[in-house]
């Protein structure tokens, strides 16, 4: 009788431990790591620059914090990875932007110097 409730006792823990396992933890470090991705890329002119991947990686996230609600760490973890990526491309964009802009700013600059040492040499 003994071997039996032990048995028995043994397996119950078994599963609920199963369970837990299947279940994992919540994926907080990825989530904040979205959430630090989706900051950088706003504050780096993504709003304007890179808007579409912007929307997308705050809709990602939220499905993320939903799912987390839910307890659905998987499910969580993988919008977590997916805004984690949409940020880090809307940030990659709007700095692409802004080095573009001040690549074309310099390049107008020099021609305009190039102008006024062309008319000057003409005089």
């Amino acid at each position: 009788m003994k071997k039996t409730t032990l048995f028995l006792g043994s397996m119950s823990l078994l599963l609920v431990l199963a369970v837990a396992c299947a279940k994992g933890t919540p994926p907080l470090d990825r989530v904040e790591a979205a959430n630090r991705a989706l900051e950088s890329a706003e504050s780096n002119g993504a709003v304007t620059d890179a808007p579409l991947e912007l929307y997308v990686a705050r809709e990602n996230l939220e499905e993320a914090r939903v799912a987390m609600s839910s307890k659905k760490y998987d499910l969580a973890r993988r919008m977590a990875d997916a805004a984690l990526v949409q940020a880090e491309l809307a940030d990659a964009k709007s700095r692409n932007a802004y080095w573009t802009r001040s690549a074309n700013d310099l390049k107008a600059e020099l021609d305009s110097l190039q102008s006024a040492i062309e008319y000057e040499s003409a005089r």
